[in-house]
């Protein structure tokens, strides 16, 4: 192999390289739940009742939220939270119901409040309310529902399952392990809140490497059942015992963790990266400090309050948000109560008002969440507290378990993208162009477009949002914002609520909405939607999706520029070559057309002449994204006009006008093969006469050739007329597809850019160059485009010859068929091997 092989081979593998690794994508599995089987659809009343509960847009809307949340401190994330008392257990304590709490975190749920319960008969902590005589203690909102199909299952005896040993009172106490009904309860007998811990470790496990993984809060209610049996001074064991013997140590995030980072709440990416995903603390306590003394559990469990409410506030009821003027949002997000002002999350001094730090906002009081109030709150930048779910939709049995319910409620967590998308996320590898994000001026919603399509640009500078005009695609969004300020996306409620408000003050002069470029993309991969620069962590590599969005066009565009440069050195050295051996070329041009041979004119079954085949490579139409440029249409015009260039007119012009003539069956076309077999056979035959011996014969013989040249020479005049007309009508349409076409796609796109250079990767001079005449500096332009590609494919085909041809010498003789006249007034040559050329050339 010549070194010149092993360069071309080294350019064509590292080509193909950048290709293949650009479009693989590994692939992650969620883990097996199978103890809970939620509703196939949402039954709730939102926009997304009747979808699927595995909708691929919902899951990426909810992922996207957390991936942007990377590098945030866990104080300004939304985290939703459910009380599991009221929304979920009701009056179904049992086995079956407990081990279903692994599931919860699964739908969207990040803060799970318990009320548990110090059982002084047995000297353990329980989930069930219920003493030994089957008394309650009076808590909130357990028994209480909004709706009737809630209180339909949680007031009333559930059915038995196969499963289940249903017990009574009096023989509870036989066993250990089992399923208790007592006064209207189901009760798990024995060890409730370990069986509850021990399956939220196996969540945390089970999640603990792959796109679902997420941190998780847990809230202790403390309380005590009303036994009067028990010992008054009976002291409550620690919880942390209990934590400690169920829970994997190194999932805990505790106060010490807390104190050891100078007080200061970490990142959610550095709390993931550390492992520690489990945080606990405090509610509500009910119970004397003779009986139960927090400060025991002090280095696991965080005090009350340091996990909800915002600073310097509590926890805000739902039926006390004050209204807002402003559409589309409901509440008033700056001050939600009276006597309640929120502090600008990114001005320099956050101390003037009330911070955001873990605010939250809970229903009760007669009021519940719909769909809208809690989309709103999440709009706010306020994490929602549930104690009930949604209302059901109205196509929903009455007795229908609530639970089934709960997953509707996270549905109103979701503050990015507008109901159904992004709209490519259902098919992953489909292709579509939508892989690009805006906000739209309607809503503050986003949705996920075409990335050539032009809008203005969201640019974030000194913690405020700026709009950057004049609207440009997503390629150039980077460049529009000015020095001080960069193309961004909001990264939380707040910021996203912020921006909106920008948005609205652009637009505030317009007769319509407007939409904005966000700094948010998926590449080929619809599952992963990041800012320009940062990774789908998640999928176990390192993915800059800017380069799977446009700087796979761009380094196919350069590595076609680089293949160019290569082909062109060694052209201009084949050129010093070829000069040497032009004046022998010429030469034996010359020997060739001086020849004369006495042959028979071809008619519509001549054979064809054998080409060279050439194998043809383009890489430009194999790297082209779908953005709307002229790269695809003149990729193909270049390709398709060489192609018909290298083959050559003749090639074309025979082939067709063979496939008309086989077509319509000429008559002329028969009759001209007979003579040619007749001309063949009296030729034959003369040569086989002597002219001394026979001559007489020989005469004969002589004359019926001649006459049959004669008739065949007229019949070619004829067919040559008729083909002359026909090679016209070809050659105008190859010369309309091989040059008119190339000319107007010049003139159409001579404006339109194939595809931006990298920044600063070359001089001014040379994108000034390259994007001549009329194309955006810094682009390649189609004229520019047109040349390249029109000589790499030259100098690949050259290659290709050179591989696969083997031309003759120079000094062989070709030949070179002559007309009809010449062939039929040429005298016959008394050179005995005259037959056999003329065999030959038919």
């Amino acid at each position: 192999m010549t070194p010149r092989t092993k360069v071309l081979h080294f350019v064509y593998s590292l080509a193909l390289w950048s290709v293949v690794e650009a479009f693989q994508l590994p692939s992650t599995q969620l883990p097996n739940f199978s103890n809970i089987s939620w509703s196939p659809t949402y039954i709730g009343q939102s926009p997304y009742s009747g979808k699927s509960i595995d909708d691929a847009s919902i899951a990426v809307a909810l992922r996207t939220q957390r991936d942007l949340a990377y590098n945030a401190t866990i104080d300004t994330i939304l985290w939703p939270a459910l009380n599991l008392s009221s929304a979920y257990f009701g009056n179904n304590y049992s086995q079956s119901r407990i081990e279903g709490i692994s599931v919860l975190p699964l739908s969207g749920y990040r803060r799970l409040v318990f009320d548990v319960y110090w059982d002084s008969v047995v000297q353990n902590w329980q989930l069930c309310p219920l003493g030994p005589q089957g008394q309650t203690i009076a808590t909130a909102n357990i028994s209480t529902t909004s709706t009737s199909i809630s209180s339909a299952n949680i007031s009333s005896t559930p059915s038995p399952q196969p499963s289940q040993v249903l017990l009574t009172e009096s023989s509870a106490a036989a066993s250990l392990d089992a399923d208790v009904q007592i006064g209207g309860f189901y009760c798990y007998s024995n060890n409730s809140l370990q069986l509850a811990l021990q399956h939220v470790n196996y969540y945390v496990t089970q999640t603990n490497a792959n796109d679902v993984v997420d941190l998780l809060f847990l809230i202790f209610n403390i309380h005590a059942t009303n036994n009067t049996a028990a010992s008054s001074n009976a002291k409550a064991s620690p919880l942390s015992s209990i934590i400690n013997s169920q829970i994997q140590a190194s999932f805990l995030y505790t106060p010490a963790n807390f104190t050891s980072g100078g007080q200061q709440w970490p990142t959610w990416a550095s709390m993931i990266g550390a492992g520690t995903r489990l945080i606990m603390g405090f509610g509500t306590n009910s119970l004397t400090s003779s009986v139960y003394n927090p400060s025991a559990d002090a280095s696991v469990l965080f005090s009350a309050g340091s996990l909800n409410g915002g600073s310097n506030m509590t926890e805000l009821p739902l039926a006390a948000l004050r209204p807002s003027s402003t559409p589309p949002l409901t509440f008033n997000c700056s001050s939600p109560v009276d006597g309640i002002n929120m502090a600008d999350p990114n001005g320099s001094n956050r101390s003037s008002g009330v911070n955001w730090d873990w605010a939250d906002v809970s229903d009760g009081n007669g009021r519940t969440f719909s769909y809208d109030d809690a989309a709103n709150v999440s709009y706010c930048g306020f994490s929602p507290f549930f104690s009930s779910h949604f209302n059901p939709a109205d196509n929903v049995p009455s007795d229908t378990d609530p639970a089934l319910l709960l997953p509707d409620n996270i549905l109103g967590t979701i503050w990015s993208w507008d109901v159904g998308e992004p709209s490519n996320a259902q098919n992953k590898t489909s292709g579509q162009a939508s892989n690009c994000a805006i906000m739209q001026g309607r809503n503050g919603r986003w949705k996920a477009v075409d990335c050539s399509t032009l809008y203005a640009v969201a640019c974030w500078s000194q913690n405020k949002w700026t709009i950057s005009n004049p609207a440009v695609s997503f390629s150039r969004a980077g460049y529009a914002c000015d020095s001080s300020s960069t193309f961004s996306a909001p990264t939380n409620a707040v910021e996203n609520r912020q921006l909106f408000a920008a948005l609205q003050a652009v637009a505030s002069n317009s007769s319509s909405s407007m939409d904005v470029w966000i700094n948010l993309n998926s590449g080929d991969n619809s599952a992963c939607w990041v800012q320009t620069g940062q990774t789908c962590w998640w999928l176990g590599e390192n993915i800059n999706s800017n380069s799977r969005l446009i700087t796979v066009s761009v380094v196919a565009g350069i590595i076609v520029l680089l293949i160019f440069a290569v082909f062109l050195y060694f052209k201009c050295h084949r050129l010093i070559r070829q000069r040497r051996a032009s004046r022998r070329r010429q030469m034996v041009r010359k020997k060739l057309r001086a020849m004369d041979y006495v042959t028979i004119p071809w008619g519509c079954h001549g054979t064809l002449r054998c080409r060279g085949r050439s194998a043809e490579f383009f890489i430009g139409g194999l790297l082209n994204p779908s953005n709307g440029n002229s790269a695809v249409p003149s990729n193909c015009i270049v390709l398709v006009s060489e192609a018909i260039l290298l083959l050559g007119y003749s090639y074309f012009t025979d082939l067709a006008y063979n496939t008309w003539c086989s077509i319509t069956g000429n008559d002329d076309t028969k009759k001209q093969r007979k003579l040619k077999r007749q001309i063949l056979e009296l030729k034959g035959e003369l040569g086989r006469t002597s002219s001394q011996d026979e001559f007489a014969k020989w005469a004969k013989i002589r004359r019926k050739l001649d006459t049959a040249v004669a008739e065949l020479e007229k019949m070619n005049n004829t067919i040559g007329s008729r083909r002359a007309s026909f090679d016209i009508k070809v050659k105008s349409l190859l010369w309309t597809i091989t040059n008119l076409s190339q000319f107007v796609l010049v003139a159409w796109y001579r404006k339109t850019p194939v595809f931006y250079l990298p920044k600063g990767w070359f001089p001014g001079w040379i994108e000034r160059v390259l994007s001549l005449p009329f194309a955006p500096r810094g682009s390649v332009s189609v004229t520019i485009w047109f040349m390249t590609c029109r000589r790499l494919i030259n100098n690949v085909i050259g290659l290709a010859k050179d591989f696969l041809e083997k031309g003759p010498p120079f000094g062989a003789a070709a030949k070179t068929p002559v007309s009809a006249s010449s062939a039929s007034i040429q005298p016959l040559r008394s050179n005995p091997l005259a037959g056999q050329s003329v065999r030959k050339e038919l």
